[in-house]
């Protein structure tokens, strides 16, 4: 909030020390509401790199911080006058600063996109500001649910590795921070489904009211831009139901159970295994796979030779590398030798179910049964010593389902025993009103460093529609069973629910009388999903809608679709949500207003919307605007206008005067007369 509080008054002095700008050339041609956001993003791009650049000449001036005791200094004024000035001397020098300052000036000299900027900057600090109490207490169970999970992550590395505790102190401490997680867990769910709102006030209205409906959107919008945050950093977002899984599987790993982690493909089996690695180890696993080897040779050993002295001596395989924390056989005698502990590896065992059975269970029979620092030898590796590595291993594997279109078999009886305790169902993201996991990682991948998500939300929201339950007299909104109906960005998740469910041969809207609608060979994973919507960032600035982007993307993957079943399959799925497949439309892009953070919030159907008394008028929230030619601030509700008789605007509906476009934003609060913002 501090940056927010005075983003205005920042910006106009950047404009006041540049003067006029004109830059070198012109890009496309966008709204002024694109423009606003371009200055906002490019304000925020501008005040990191600021940052970083003074925090670098404080570094030089004054030495690294120490970060354990946070006692250097790093504010300038601790620096002479002399050597401040200097260093915003330099600053003013360098090219990209100087680059970025003319072009947020050039924007600000821009009367409506000036005036939509500071309106916006405005209207999020005005209702954060009702609802500081609330985010700050919020943000604090997300900090502290942060570090009870590193703090259970070091609990876990430690059972793992064995280090520093003993048993009996490690496995209370695993319980307190269980408990405690699990608290801050359902606090952090409660305040995000009630807005805080009493058990007992829900009760009496049936549902929330505005205050408390517009704070669980406010939460929301935190939600995703930690999504966000997680896509930017890893590529990957832990959504609630995957953290749950990797939280069960870090417990189990460390416990020493071996893992099997069953899913369709793309649902991201092989990205929690290595997440385990990361998190229990400090390093990538040890990586074999059934597809490319198939037989079990290259997970024991190779012969090699040693051109120094010609000694004949065999480099580990991934599987013996794991379990004796050794790479070769001279590095094992020498360990074996010096009586020298050593720690293991987590090895990753991937398409499990397409190695060779019975010599992968001869392979992994011998591990199964030793205990750390137990000697024991390979058939395949004669006359070589073995040690099992005192602590740190672990075997996490994965697979598809044992079905026809995978060319899958069934696991040996016997090999499936190994695995049998630590048995888990890796699905994809769930995407349901109540769980929409799927579509706020989408939100969170389209959404930019600013917190922004730049892009009309007529092409990403879902529809609503008022339904009216006479029992309780309470009128509430719900989605619209008209699926059509929906945002593009919505419609395309249900879509790409529903090619999972078909591909993971579950009813979906594919099926038909004589045909169960199930996918064959092909199917959208997420990472090509997430690798589509990541790509729509780049067509932000210029051009092409959502909806049109869409419809080509599906267009080019269905014309690559070998199977006829397939190619029915997809395009049944995409027409029942609205999607031309074979024929992508040029359809243009709507008019772009930019979102408040609870207007973002908004966007995902798991925020609980407002309830209201049957006949109960609907009262918006108050807006800002600000004439761009006076720079009056007007505050208005966007409620409808009715200028002829019969004739009735919707706020955001526009309308044409001769040559020039108005877009009707709505009614002046205090005139009641209506506000109509000039488009171009």
């Amino acid at each position: 909030m501090s940056d927010n509080n005075n983003m205005i008054e920042k910006v106009e002095k950047i404009t006041d020390r540049v003067g006029q700008f004109t830059p070198g050339r012109e890009g496309p041609k966008l709204q002024a509401s694109e423009r606003s956001e371009r200055l906002w993003g490019l304000f925020n791009e501008y005040s990191g790199l600021r940052k970083s650049r003074i925090k670098e000449a404080l570094d030089v001036n004054l030495g690294p911080r120490d970060d354990e005791t946070g006692k250097r200094s790093r504010n300038l004024r601790d620096l002479s006058r002399e050597a401040r000035d200097q260093i915003i001397t330099d600053i003013g020098k360098d090219n990209l600063i100087q680059r970025l300052e003319g072009e947020i000036t050039h924007l600000w000299q821009d009367p409506p996109v000036r005036s939509i900027f500071v309106a916006k900057v405005k209207e999020s600090l005005r209702e954060r500001e009702i609802h500081e109490p609330s985010v700050k207490r919020y943000k604090g169970l997300k900090r502290t649910a942060k570090d009870l999970e590193g703090e259970s992550f070091d609990l876990l590395r430690n059972q793992f590795l064995m280090r520093q505790m003993t048993p009996t102190l490690r496995a209370m401490d695993i319980a307190r921070n269980r408990i405690e997680s699990e608290t801050v867990r359902k606090e952090t769910e409660e305040l995000e489904t009630t807005g805080g709102m009493s058990e007992d006030q829900i009760e009496q209205r049936h549902g929330l009211d505005r205050e408390h409906a517009d704070l669980a959107a406010l939460l929301a919008y935190e939600r995703i831009k930690d999504y966000h945050d997680q896509f930017k950093k890893t590529g990957v977002t832990f959504t609630p139901s995957r953290l749950r899984l990797l939280e069960k599987v870090l417990e189990k790993t460390s416990n020493g159970t071996w893992m099997q982690l069953v899913g369709e493909t793309g649902t991201g089996k092989t990205t929690f295994a290595k997440r385990a690695s990361w998190v229990l180890n400090g390093e990538p696993a040890q990586y074999a796979s059934g597809e490319r080897s198939g037989g079990v040779r290259e997970l024991l050993a190779s012969k090699d030779i040693d051109p120094a002295t010609e000694r004949v001596f065999y480099q580990f395989g991934p599987l013996t590398a794991a379990i004796t924390g050794c790479q070769n056989s001279i590095e094992m005698e020498e360990a074996i030798r010096d009586g020298r502990e050593t720690t293991g590896k987590l090895l990753i065992l991937d398409e499990l179910n397409k190695f060779d059975q019975d010599a992968l269970f001869g392979a992994l029979k011998v591990p199964a049964t030793l205990q750390p620092g137990e000697l024991f030898n390979f058939k395949e590796l004669p006359g070589v010593k073995l040690r099992m590595a005192h602590k740190g291993v672990a075997i996490v594997s994965t697979m598809n389902p044992a079905t026809a279109r995978y060319d899958r078999k069934e696991l040996d009886p016997a090999l499936d025993r190994l695995f049998y305790d630590g048995k888990e169902i890796v699905d994809y993201p769930p995407m349901t009103p109540q769980s929409p996991e799927l579509y706020e990682i989408f939100l969170g991948i389209l959404m930019d460093d600013n917190g922004r998500i730049r892009i009309s939300k007529e092409e990403l929201a879902p529809s609503f529609i008022e339904v009216e339950d006479g029992a309780t007299g309470i009128a509430r909104q719900e989605l619209n069973p008209d699926v059509k109906k929906h945002g593009a960005l919505y419609r395309f998740t249900l879509a790409a629910s529903e090619i999972h469910k078909s591909f993971a041969q579950k009813e979906n809207v594919a099926k038909r009388a004589n045909d169960q609608g199930f996918l064959e060979k092909i199917v959208l994973e997420m990472q090509t999903l997430s690798s589509w919507i990541s790509d729509y960032r780049s067509e932000i600035e210029g051009g092409i809608s959502l909806s049109a982007y869409f419809e080509k993307k599906l267009n080019d993957f269905y014309t690559k679709i070998d199977s006829s079943n397939d190619r029915v399959i997809f395009e049944r799925i995409f027409t029942h949500f609205g999607f031309d497949i074979q024929n992508p439309r040029d359809i243009p892009k709507p008019d772009y207003v930019p979102l408040t953070p609870i207007e973002m919030g908004y966007l995902t159907p798991k925020t609980p919307r407002e309830v209201r008394r049957i006949g109960e008028e609907v009262v918006p929230s108050t807006k800002l605007y600000i004439d761009p030619e006076s720079g009056e601030e007007i505050n208005y509700l966007p409620t409808n206008i009715e200028i002829e008789s019969d004739n009735v605007l919707r706020a955001g509906d526009v309308i044409t005067q001769g040559e020039k476009k108005y877009r009707y934003i709505g009614i002046d609060a205090q005139t009641q007369e209506g506000i109509f913002e000039p488009i171009g």
